[in-house]
């Protein structure tokens, strides 16, 4: 999230999963040019973790919203050092 802020106007950017989880299959809305981005991030504290889950929703989600739905992987949450990988459309991906 707060990569994001960084690098997009703060308006444009919306954790919808704080404080409380949504129960949407997106953690955080992001607007480009008046396009709503929907992020779902997987984060692990261990830089190695290859796998993880996606639930059917987020699934779905991806399938509707293809180019305007991502996944950011996170490695070493918590860490000075992580490292983040976008994962844009997976369901085409």
């Amino acid at each position: 999230y707060l990569n994001l802020c960084r690098e997009h106007p703060p308006n444009s950017v919306q954790w919808v999963n704080y404080p409380n989880e949504s129960g949407k299959p997106y953690d955080i809305t992001l607007d480009i040019d008046g396009e709503t981005h929907f992020i779902e991030v997987k984060a692990s504290k261990a830089m190695d973790k290859q796998f993880f889950e996606v639930s059917h929703n987020e699934w779905l989600m991806a399938w509707r919203e293809g180019m305007r739905y991502h996944i950011y992987r996170v490695f070493g949450a918590g860490q000075q050092d992580l490292t983040i990988v976008e994962v844009q459309d997976p369901w085409s991906a």
